[in-house]
């Protein structure tokens, strides 16, 4: 098979896709993706900062964005992706504090909350992740851990009489404290465990164990307001079930005009533009959380359902992704392949059922770092990429990458960067391990698929800019933008 490795032209505003299907539509073909006449289209981009944030943050909003992606920098030199993934921020995300505050949808910028979910249950045993409405807001059931940094710059205060954990090792158990401590520790082993009461933490907490973790329905929930704070933001207790903060409960009809908000003024907009540009596009949303998750399971499913059936299915130069990374939250353990591939399946049969045949890039386990778990044990079904991230902060990652590769299995790195970015000896060398092991010019044997590095942004680091109109890239920009022209 010839690989054609596309460039991209900047168009006048006429679609790609007239006359010019064959070349355009993609398809897997063992590791590769293919166009149809069997030509290997290597993809090789850049990912953008968080839309809202662009929205926000970038002067002219989303058309200069995309613009300047393929534009000129400072130095009159051209940068030359062929793939942008966009990642639509979802509010409230899975981990709220990872993006926003409570109370700060971005509205219409982040994907709305469109599944429906239950009354809070009453007087019953909740699961973790589960995900309930109360008085208009929605709540999920979630584990608090005991934490040993608890005290430290980045985890202000301290545990207080009556906070409600549950164990580290012991994970379904709950302590409820009895007196604080105001001692530091990095041993994240010296919580609490077992039954026995009282006992002592190696940060001088007292604790008595009360039960297993999930009975709720005492008294009306959270009408006490907010009963403990740490670096995961707030929490809410009830008896033995501890709960986060999801966001405002959506009715049907709320839903509705919030999906259509969005899409019509942020996404299709954002996609089209990448089109105008004869881009390819990931739409990915970007959401945090392991598949199977309850609330991250719902929304894989209604936002799927909802795109696979819109103006993009079978787009030619649009490709699915079905969420951003997969860390465990809170006491959830949901890193397994094991445990997230069932659901992810359904998603994927789901996106078919619908008709849909655009290239799907999987969500890996552990942030999407250990992709060699996902294409060890492969899902069923066709245009299937696996999704890995790998950063320089991170050594053992592009090991795992090559092995992942060597199964035959397609791989798309689709976040990767040098978390040093103006360190030009761990920015050389970490890219050039990386191209080592995913591009075919610089020695690989089973190459990646393609390629998009983090970030095209001043804001969201690793980044390429140093300054706020995105034209002075750093070391690592640099680096980044000479790639593209090296594999054109």
């Amino acid at each position: 098979m010839a690989d054609i490795s596309v460039n991209v032209v900047k168009s006048s505003g006429v679609s790609p896709i007239e006359g010019s299907d064959d070349l355009i539509t993609l398809s897997i073909s063992g590791g590769d993706l293919v166009n149809s006449q069997n030509q290997i289209v290597r993809l090789r981009g850049v990912n953008t900062e968080g839309v809202a944030n662009f929205r926000a943050f970038y002067t002219g909003g989303i058309n200069a964005y995309i613009d300047r992606i393929v534009g000129f920098d400072s130095t009159a030199t051209k940068w030359n992706p062929n793939v942008v993934r966009l990642n639509f921020e979802r509010y409230p995300c899975a981990d709220p504090p990872r993006l926003y505050q409570p109370g700060d949808p971005r509205i219409p910028y982040c994907i709305p909350d469109t599944s429906q979910f239950p009354a809070w249950p009453s007087s019953s045993t909740v699961i973790e992740g589960a995900v309930y409405k109360s008085g208009g807001v929605r709540y999920s059931a979630a584990k608090r851990l005991w934490r040993a940094d608890m005290g430290q710059a980045w985890n202000l205060g301290h545990f207080e009489v009556g906070d409600r954990v549950v164990g580290v090792i012991d994970t379904t158990h709950v302590y409820e404290c009895i007196s604080f401590g105001t001692d530091l520790s990095g041993d994240w082993g010296g919580g609490p465990s077992g039954t026995t009461s009282p006992q002592t933490d190696v940060l001088g907490n007292t604790w008595n164990y009360i039960g297993e973790w999930g009975l709720t329905g005492s008294s009306e929930p959270f009408s006490g307001g907010i009963d403990m704070e740490d670096f995961y933001g707030e929490w809410y207790m009830d008896e033995r079930a501890t709960w986060t903060l999801v966001g405002p409960d959506l009715t049907p009809e709320e839903a509705e005009t919030a999906w259509t908000t969005f899409t019509t003024t942020v996404l299709d907009p954002t996609v089209q533009r990448c089109i105008d540009n004869n881009l390819y596009c990931f739409i990915c949303d970007f959401d945090f959380g392991p598949a199977d998750l309850p609330l991250r399971t719902a929304r894989m499913m209604e936002f799927w359902d909802r795109v696979s059936q819109g103006p993009w299915k079978n787009h030619p130069r649009v490709l699915f992704d079905l969420w951003n990374e997969s860390e465990d939250l809170g006491g959830f353990s949901g890193s397994t392949w094991t445990n997230q591939k069932p659901y992810i399946q359904d998603a994927v049969d789901m996106i078919r059922a619908n008709g849909a045949d655009n290239v799907i890039l999987v969500t890996t386990p552990q942030f999407c770092a250990y992709v060699d778990l996902a294409t060890a044990d492969p899902l069923t079904g066709t245009n299937i990429m696996y999704a890995n991230h790998t950063y320089s902060a991170y050594g053992d990652l592009i090991s795992r990458t090559a092995t992942a590769l060597a199964t035959g299995q397609a791989v798309f790195v689709s976040e990767w960067g040098s978390n040093q970015e103006t360190d030009e000896t761990i920015t050389d060398t970490f890219v050039n391990d990386l191209m080592e092991i995913v591009e075919e010019d610089r020695g690989s044997t089973a190459p990646a698929a393609g390629w998009a590095a983090w970030a095209f942004s001043q804001y969201w680091s690793p980044v390429f800019f140093t300054d706020g109109l995105y034209t002075v890239p750093n070391y690592y920009g640099i680096s980044v933008r000479n790639l593209f022209d090296e594999f054109a």
